[in-house]
């Protein structure tokens, strides 16, 4: 795993790392430590076992979902295709016409969720819409561009041609690099404003003593941990040749970190002995329990980033609100939407039977009627489910 440490890998916990006392006799840190070190251990666990959960009932979604959705996709295209037959065969007014234009165009936009239309069913689509398909998409592209300049300018200051906005992942990356660097700036600028405006309080003033304490202590730790290490993993002190190679390489990894200052692989390499010499942490001081407390938190809020990432991703949206499900009952939840997909699907079939066969002007008027009905019902509920949800 690529890390803030480089290429060293996360310390694992499959064995309990944790200071042994009585629980009244453990310092802050001590406390601290242990709780640190719990967290990590639970989430090295959760990680994958709720990776492997999501994709199992991903593969089971695509399966089972994935092509009902698609098969009713066709079926309301089917529907749409059938209306705009019979809406040129029989004389309708122009107000109907407009409700069928309507029908026609929200059945299409509700399946091309699922499928990516071909050129004959754009040309249907287009052939009822105020805007073709094409320039639909590029419309919603270009508003989102230039809602996300607008949003990246009031609350960074970022001055972005929305035309600049790339639409390929390299791009979207490449603008995250941006945001992220920007608001850092923004951050920075905040903090020294704050910091020349005011004066400081007694706290402040403490706080930024306890730091230089730190950042002596720091460079105290880096020699001394280097020497510890030196003493321990020295390879002339192993007879074993198989050890004696491990040792070297890891005597590599010492000097390298030292060599470049850097205190945060020195304590990575100093833990990871630790893990395997449990015994030792009890005799560790308080102070040096601090710093690697904080190496810790860093990797509990890596770990936890990982964890949030997993439900964010895009592939797992379908069944991301199935994972915190035991998994009968998330295997049920899904079975139950198969169910009502199929509901779904088996009226759309009929609605599309009795298009194809019906020529009954009046038969159609009451369909469209009833559609644009239930499309009113609908939006209305999509209303005011945004509703509760923003106010949730």
């Amino acid at each position: 795993m690529k890390t803030l440490f480089g290429d060293i890998e996360e310390i694992p916990f499959e064995k309990t790392l944790k200071i042994k006392k009585e629980k009244k006799l453990l310092s802050r840190n001590q406390k601290n430590f242990n709780q640190l070190t719990g967290r990590i251990r639970t989430l090295e666990k959760e990680i994958p076992e709720r990776r492997t959960k999501l994709f199992r009932l991903h593969e089971e979604y695509n399966k089972k979902i994935q092509p009902l959705d698609n098969e009713n996709a066709l079926l309301r295209l089917e529907i749409a295709s059938s209306l705009s037959e019979n809406a040129t065969k029989n004389k309708f007014s122009k107000n109907k016409m407009e409700d069928i234009g309507i029908v026609i165009c929200d059945l299409c936009d509700m399946a091309f969720q699922y499928i990516e239309p071909d050129e004959k069913q754009k040309k249907l689509y287009d052939q009822w819409s105020e805007m073709s398909y094409d320039d639909d998409i590029k419309e919603q592209t270009d508003s989102y561009k230039d809602l996300l300049a607008d949003l990246l300018n009031d609350e960074l200051g970022m001055d972005i041609d929305p035309d600049d906005i790339g639409e390929s992942d390299e791009d979207f990356a490449r603008l995250q690099q941006q945001i992220r660097d920007q608001f850092e700036r923004e951050m920075g600028k905040a903090q020294k404003s704050n910091s020349e405006n005011r004066k400081k309080t007694k706290k402040q003033i403490a706080n930024e003593e306890m730091e230089k304490a730190k950042a002596e202590l720091r460079n105290k730790t880096i020699r001394s941990i280097y020497i510890a290490l030196v003493k321990i993993l020295h390879p002339d002190s192993e007879t074993d040749p198989v050890k004696k190679l491990e040792k070297e390489e890891e005597m590599k990894k010492v000097t390298a970190a030292y060599e470049s200052n850097d205190l945060s692989v020195l304590l990575k390499l100093e833990m990871q002995w630790l893990h395997r010499e449990n015994d030792q942490l009890e005799a560790l001081p308080d102070e040096k329990l601090g710093i690697f407390n904080e190496v810790l938190r860093e990797q509990v809020n890596r770990l936890e980033a990982e964890m949030r990432s997993i439900y964010n991703n895009p592939a797992f949206a379908g069944v991301a609100k199935f994972s915190h499900l035991r998994d009968n009952v998330a295997m049920f939840r899904i079975q139950e939407k198969i169910k009502e997909i199929k509901k779904i699907r088996d009226s759309l079939k009929d609605i599309s039977e009795f298009l194809r066969i019906s020529k009954n002007k009046k038969e159609m008027n009451y369909f469209i009627n009833d559609y644009l009905k239930k499309m009113e019902e609908r939006d209305r509920y999509s209303s005011f489910s945004l509703f509760n949800n923003f106010f949730r």
